[in-house]
Parts: structure tokens; C-alpha cells; sequence
């Protein structure tokens, strides 16, 4: 296998335009958020790649050799030219490259540089390479949790604004503090930025889900109030239509726009960035044309499209992970996994707190990649895309759920009754923090 330093490709095919690395085994982005929300064909940074040996390269492409745990030949000031790396890189090895950039020279904000790999006290950070499964792993020590409380503070401060108008509840950024603090040992005071720490937390606890029943005709997912078990809230069109079919009880593609996707985001809060969204899927027995239908992660409460998608492809038989940023979408993974349209699937998008991406279709994990880009953002969504209306994808029994168990069941309880800011419960700090 070949790794390399190299730029994305842009495609714009099948009524879809995306950033992509052909052929590849495995990536990983370097690129900031501003350098990934830039659509086509122009490319903006670089991404770290695993391709078959023989692979052609592209023209501005450093090629870091065949071994990833061997010294590679090209001088670090190449790379940290290419990179913009305001400091000297001081790996050998692609490994070593790979995680001192996500670590030491990552930036917290995602502005000049990738956001940086996170841990919990519960899970080490952890960095998965296509080609190979996990690399490398390490414990949540001292400079690690400075950097994911610095990643935790950043996105605080994107998403507080949002409560004073009316997009995001405080007790929803409570939960998310709440989880946070539990998961890194700390206190809600450590974790919270200065300006903010007068919002405290609530215990975390947090499902929500849809059953997609309708009595009174078909409606516009928008007209829709989730049914079933922790429902309630409402869905948001961002882009296309999306219908609840009465006599099916399930959630289907009406009119797609003008690229064939249709994306809406599920209006309820969960406690944590770590979370999973989930539904039974299918589309026509008679599929001519591409239908694709998955779940979103890490949406927030704008019309923003900035999330991820985990998806699979009926027509191709391929498990997806993508990024969407500011409505620019890049692939992350392909996987093929055949499937048969007519016959129903589980499908399973998860993010864990180490920034892994999972596709876990009929409980079996079929697609994993690391991606950094997307914190903080607590909502989750499905999409449904289809070249033609005639052919339908559709989802039936949505869940959404924390990944991380909150605490005890007396706290959870007690979180209940709560209704104003709490004091910080008192928790030992990491130490050495």
C-alpha cells in the first residue's frame, strides 16, 4: 500500500458533485473547516492517503512510501510547506505524521488547521486508517484533555448565541455539559467556558425516535409531530421533500431538488456529540436508478448543511460515509456490502467520543472511518436521495440516542425536577489536569 500527502478529487456525476480520493483504501482530512466547505474542482488542502500500490498520483501529491511504521524520504519542510504547518513537525514515520497533526499541530477551533483527536477517561483516543483498522491508540492524558476541553469550549461559544434566538434550548447545552464533564473526569466549571459558567449542567439522558404514523392522509415530513416511543418533537426540511405515508406508516422521497437528495433534521436535542441514529430501510423492488437512504449525525439546530451521513446505496451496494460542510459533500468511506431492494435493512450511523465514524447495518459494523471536522452539534437527521421520483427509498422506525449511559438512575431521576441551572456536582478533576 502507498501513503501519501495528497489533494481530494472533485466528481460531478449522476446529478452528485463531491469531494472524493479514488481508489482509495483509507483517508483522513487535514484540511480545516473553511478549506472543506469549498465546492469543486479547485482543491483546498490535503488529505492523507492509503491507495494501492500502483496507483497514479496526483501531480501535487508527496508520496510518504509503502510502510506506514517506516521512515519515510521527503524532507519535513516539504511537508510543512504543503500543509501550512506554522511549527516543526517532528515525526518520521506516515504514522507518526499522521497523529502529530491531529494532535500537537491540530487546532481546536478547525480554523488553520484539523480539529484534534479526542478521548474520554472511559476511551482512549483512537485513530482509524482505511487499509489497516485501528493504528494507533492512546490514553486521555494531560495535553490530550487540554485540547478536548479547548474543542468542547470553541463549539459552547458557536452554540450559545442559538438559545437567545430560539433554536436551542439552555437545558440542552446543560445535558451536553452535563455528559461532557462526566466523561473527562472534570467539573462543569473546568469544562465551561468563563464567560458561561453561570449555565452549569443537568444530568444527561437523552433517546429520541419516530414511528412515522399518520391517520389523516399523507403529509410533508415538516407537518409531521414524531409518533411512537420518545417522540414528540417535529423534523425540518433541509433540502428536498420527504413524505409520511399514511397507509404505510413510513417516511419516503417526494419531489427530490434539483442533485436528487432530500435531507431533513430531527428537531430534539440529544445530551452529546456522541451519539447514534438508526431506522429500518428499503426502497423499490423495481429500482432503475440510484436511491440512497441513511441517517444524519452531529447536525445542529440552523439550516446550515453541515453533518455526517451514513448511508447505503441500493443500487451500487455500497455503505457510505460522508461529510457535508456548508452543503459541500465529501465521501470519507465506501464499502461495498450488497444489499437487495425490496428487503428491508437496519442501518446504524454512530460517532463515538474518540471521533469514530461507524455504518452498522443488521447489527454487523460494515464501514469505520476517523474524521474530526463536525463537535459539538447534538441533533440527527435521515436523508433519502433518488435520481428519479419514480423510484422511492424509505425509512420506517427512526431512533436517536446518547451513546454514552449518563449516570445513575437516581441522578436521571433526580434531573427531572430540576428547573433552573444546578450547582456543579462535585466530581475529583483529572489529575495532573
Amino acid at each position: 500500500m502507498r501513503h501519501v500527502i495528497t489533494p481530494y478529487t472533485w466528481e460531478d456525476r449522476d446529478q452528485e458533485a463531491y469531494w472524493h480520493l479514488p481508489n482509495a483504501l483509507g483517508l483522513v482530512r487535514l484540511q480545516s473547516t473553511p478549506q472543506r466547505a469549498v465546492r469543486g474542482p479547485t482543491p483546498q488542502g490535503y488529505i492523507f492517503g492509503v491507495l494501492p500500490d500502483r496507483e497514479p498520483l496526483h501531480t501535487d501529491a508527496i508520496d510518504l512510501g509503502n510502510q506506514l511504521d517506516v521512515a519515510y524520504s521527503v524532507s519535513n519542510s516539504v511537508i510543512q510547506s504543503a500543509l501550512g504547518v506554522g511549527t516543526v513537525l517532528s515525526a518520521s514515520t506516515p504514522l507518526d505524521l499522521l497523529w502529530e497533526l491531529l494532535t500537537d499541530k491540530a487546532d481546536p477551533e478547525g480554523l488553520f488547521a484539523p480539529k484534534p483527536l479526542r478521548g474520554t477517561n472511559r476511551q482512549p483516543l483512537k485513530l482509524f486508517l482505511g487499509g489497516y483498522g485501528i493504528v494507533k491508540t492512546e490514553p486521555l492524558n494531560p495535553a490530550h484533555l487540554t485540547r478536548t476541553i479547548a474543542v468542547f469550549q470553541a463549539d459552547y461559544r458557536r452554540q450559545r448565541p442559538h438559545v437567545d434566538l430560539g433554536l436551542i434550548g439552555l437545558d440542552a447545552l446543560q445535558r451536553w455539559t452535563g455528559s461532557t464533564r462526566r466523561k473527562l473526569g472534570i467539573t462543569a466549571d473546568a469544562l465551561l467556558p468563563t464567560e458561561y459558567r453561570g449555565d452549569g449542567e443537568r444530568v444527561p439522558s437523552t433517546t429520541i425516535g419516530d414511528t412515522f404514523v399518520e391517520s389523516s392522509g399523507d403529509v410533508d415530513l415538516n407537518a409531521h409531530t414524531a409518533t411512537g416511543p420518545d417522540s414528540g418533537f417535529a423534523w425540518t426540511a433541509l433540502r428536498g421533500t420527504i413524505n409520511v405515508i399514511d397507509a404505510d406508516d413510513w417516511a419516503h422521497n417526494g419531489a427530490a431538488d434539483g442533485d436528487g437528495f432530500a435531507s431533513y433534521r430531527a428537531d430534539s436535542d440529544l445530551a452529546t456529540d456522541e451519539h447514534s441514529a438508526e431506522g429500518n430501510m428499503n426502497c423499490d423492488a423495481t429500482l432503475g436508478n440510484v436511491v440512497e437512504t441513511g441517517v444524519n449525525l452531529r447536525k445542529d439546530s440552523t439550516a446550515t448543511e453541515t453533518h455526517y451521513q451514513c448511508i447505503i446505496d441500493w443500487a451500487n451496494d455500497n455503505a457510505k460515509i460522508i461529510e457535508v460542510t456548508t452543503g459541500t459533500r465529501a465521501t470519507l468511506d465506501t464499502t461495498s456490502h450488497a444489499v437487495t431492494p425490496g428487503t428491508a435493512i437496519d442501518l446504524k450511523g454512530q460517532i463515538d467520543g474518540a471521533d469514530l465514524l461507524d455504518v452498522i447495518i443488521d447489527a454487523s459494523s460494515i464501514a469505520t472511518v476517523t474524521d474530526t471536522s463536525i463537535t459539538g452539534n447534538l441533533r440527527t437527521g435521515i436523508t433519502i436521495r433518488s435520481k428519479v421520483d419514480t423510484d422511492f427509498g424509505t425509512i420506517d422506525t427512526f431512533v436517536a440516542s446518547d451513546l454514552v449511559a449518563a449516570t445513575t438512575a437516581a441522578e436521571i431521576a433526580a434531573a427531572a425536577t430540576l428547573d433552573a441551572p444546578p450547582e456543579p456536582i462535585p466530581h475529583p478533576a483529572m489529575v495532573g489536569y
